[in-house]
This record gives C-alpha cells, structure tokens and sequence, in this order.
C-alpha cells in the first residue's frame, strides 16, 4: 500500500471538500496541511492542482512517530488524535477521482525532489551529488510560456518595530547665553538671551556652530518670536527645511536629517526685525523590537544578462573570487522535464558556492572537477559560517500578459534542500578530498511515491 496517493482537485472544491471527501470528516483538514506545507486553509484551490494525501499507512506511522515524543507540542497531540481516530474507524481511502477536464487556467506544478547520485570519487578530486525534480500536473499549459527552473536561496533579513519614544535631555543648554557659538551674518546679531534680526536683509542667517548634531536622527526644535516688527525667518536643521515664521509665537517642529554634520540655522525672509528666544533642541529617544527574518530570494542569473534594465532581475554578485563576481552565477536553467514525472537533473553548479584558499596562486579559487586539492586549503561556503547552504527551486514562466511590467510568473517552491559538504584534511591542512551532498525534507519525500 502507498503511503501517500495524489488527489487532484476538482472544479468548485476546497481544502473542506477535499477532507471530507477522503477522510469522511471536515477535521481531516490538519491532514491534509500537514501533508501539503505550502498550503493554508483559506488557499483557493486552481482545478487541477494535485494535493498529497496521506493514506491509512502513512497516518499509522505518523501515529507511531509522534506516539515516541516526550514533549509533543499541541498540534502533535491533536494531530495523533486525529491520525488514531482515522486509523481505528478504518476509514478507507477512495481511489482517485478522474482527472478533471482541460481548464483555460494556467496552473504551475510545484516541483518535487530527489538525491542520492553520487559520481565515481577520482583521487584527489571532488566528488559531487546530482538532484532530480520532476513536476506532476494534469493541465501542462504552462508549458507553452518558456518554463524555467530559477533557483532561491535564503536571506536572512532584521526588521525594526518601533515600540516607544520619548525626548532626551536638553542639547543647547546655554542657548543664546554664549555669542561664540553662534556665526551671525549682517544685522543678527546675540545679545541679551537672544538672537536679534534688526532690518536683516533677506537671506542673512544666524547659525549655531559646533553643536554636535547627527544625522539621520529625529530632534524636536522649539523657539520663540518676539517683538514682531516686519519679514519672517525660516528654521532649517541639516537639509529639513520649516515653515515660515512671520509673527509672535512659540513654534516647534519635529525634524530628521540626512546630512552630514547638520546645523541649526535661521534665516531672514525678506527685510526681517524680530528677536528669537527660548531656543531648545532635544533628540528623540527611540525604542525598538528588533527582529531577524529570513526569506527566498531569487539571486540574478549571471549578474542579470538576460534582463537589461529590469531591477528585479538584474544585480552583482558578491564573492571572495574575482572571476565569479564579475561573471555572476547560474540561477536559472531550462525546463528539460516536458512530461508529467518525467525527471531532470537540475544542473546547479555546487562549484559557485564553495571557494578555496590556493596555495600555489595565494588566492581564493573555485573548485572544479580538475582542481588538485592538495594544492588547496581553507574551503568556504559562500556567505555561510559553516559548511552548508540551502536553496529552494521553483518554476518560472512568461508573463501570459506582454504589456505588464512583471516579465515573470513564479510558480510555488519546492522543499528546501541543501548541499552538505564532508572535508577530509592532510596533516598539512591542504584538502585530501570533499563530498557535496544534497539533503532535503526526508519525512516528505519518504511518503512520495517515485
């Protein structure tokens, strides 16, 4: 018996259908999650999408699984209640339905996954894994949009919530007190706790010099007018430019510069006679939650080559090896698989993710399928502490739409699967050999039928 057959859905049904359909109850929806990852219970479901579904034998050993668990979580004790519950009921499951008839929708497959190719080891030589994908659908219009398999990695990403502010202390705390920290231009002048404009021509500035402001942070700037006769000033702090002020009155203004070195400065608008008093500038004390987030991102072909002027798909690559940089690496790869679970060996380069130190060049080189590895040491995965990196697969068409901006329709990803790497050292420290293997989520991929 499988452990998991492939229910195609049909027109007007959803996830609840579905459950009651091959489970006989509504709750076979933790189910069906649990055996489709990528799924959520408000998806809408395209006609002719295939979900995974566990059989009678798959929720035995689910059951048995969890059964083992000293601290299951929640879910896993309501998920063994369930698996139990179906079990013990022999809840048979149905054969699958007929596919459903040719749809004008475009649906694009998800993409499945296998390892365990090993090549021959040469001495000396690395030794590499190849991975296989294959895609199951009954409606293969997608084929007929140049379908690609683009590769994605992850990005690990921190995102700042604000939580709370409050003002610092104060910054100017002579104010207009101290002359020598202001630089006045004609007819401003300091005098008596105050910043006089007596018939300034416009334009003509008073600005406090060495202040000690930063930027990119948020200050409060707060003033009083005095003795209002004629004209106006304008308050600027670096780049961030106030409002005109033309009469008496207490005036604050919440500002944030973006350039170096800001400064406080006003500014006479037109023939100006007033006086500036009470001057106060206190910096914003924020309070954040700090969050670290990881996501897929689709890293641009060959530096972008095949899409000139489309931010999206174009960028550099960074690496330690300055041939690479410069070319970029290869993310995108046709769709060789032009048949329902007809398989293809996804042909990533394992090579553009490891680098090593050079011995003979006292560089950082690539290694390849001729490289000598007594001549290398210090092996590197790209942007990783360790030995390891993962990705996810997806496949990529054409835009039905030409007239849209968005060039490329993504399909949904694949299981995230990894390259990791054995190292075998010589009492020197130079490499004796390196295995890369893929490994990808075992508990799926065990329950899929080949």
């Amino acid at each position: 018996m499988q452990a998991i057959k492939l229910v195609p859905v049909l027109a007007g049904q959803n996830i609840w259908d579905i459950a009651q359909q091959e489970y006989g109850s509504a709750e076979g929806v933790i189910l069906i999650l649990q055996a489709n990852p990528e799924l959520s219970v408000t998806d809408e479901l395209a006609p002719g999408r295939v979900l995974n579904i566990w059989t009678e034998k798959a929720i035995q050993t689910l059951s048995e699984i969890i059964s083992v668990q000293p601290f299951g979580s929640q879910l896993h004790s309501l998920l063994q209640a369930w698996a139990l519950l179906i079990v013990n009921n022999n809840v048979t499951v149905n054969p699958p339905p007929p596919p459903p008839p040719a749809s004008d929708a475009i649906v694009i497959p998800r993409l499945k996954l296998e390892s365990g190719l090993l090549e021959h080891p040469l001495q000396n030589r690395p030794r590499r894994d190849s991975i296989r994908c294959w895609w199951e659908s009954h409606n293969p219009r997608f084929l007929d949009y140049n379908p690609e398999v683009w590769l994605f990695k992850r990005r690990s990403y921190s995102k700042r919530k604000l939580r709370n502010e409050e003002l610092g202390s104060e910054i100017l705390h002579s104010g207009f007190d101290n002359p020598a920290q202001w630089d006045c231009g004609e007819n401003v002048n300091i005098n008596e706790g105050s910043m006089h404009f007596d018939d300034a021509a416009d334009g003509s500035t008073g600005t406090r010099i060495d202040a000690n402001f930063f930027r990119y942070r948020y200050y409060e700037v707060a003033f009083e007018i005095k003795s209002y006769v004629s004209g106006g000033v304008i308050m600027t702090f670096g780049n961030a430019v106030g409002e005109l002020r033309s009469d008496d009155g207490i005036y604050s203004a919440r500002v944030k510069a973006t350039n170096f070195d800001p400064e406080l400065v006003f500014t006479a608008s037109g023939t100006t006679q007033l006086r500036i008093t009470n001057v106060s500038v206190k910096q914003y004390i924020r309070f954040f939650d700090n969050t670290l987030k990881k996501r897929w991102a689709h890293e641009p072909h060959l530096n972008g080559i095949k899409y000139p002027g489309f931010n999206f798909y174009t960028g550099e690559t960074s690496s330690e090896v300055t041939e690479l940089a410069a070319t970029g690496r290869h993310t995108e790869f046709p769709l060789t698989a032009l048949a329902t679970r007809q398989k293809m060996v996804l042909p990533l380069n394992q090579y553009e993710y490891f680098h090593a130190q050079s011995i003979s060049q006292n560089r950082r080189v690539l290694l390849s399928d001729e490289i000598d590895l007594s001549d290398c040491h210090d092996l590197k995965c790209a942007g990783k502490q360790n030995l390891s990196t993962s990705f996810r697969i997806a496949i990529v068409i054409d835009n039905p739409d030409s007239t849209s901006q968005v060039k490329k329709i993504i399909g949904d990803l694949s299981d995230e699967f990894w390259i990791r790497t054995k190292v075998s050292l010589s009492p020197t420290a130079s490499i004796n050999s390196v295995l890369f293997r893929y490994r990808y989520n075992a508990v799926i991929s065990k329950w899929t039928t080949y």
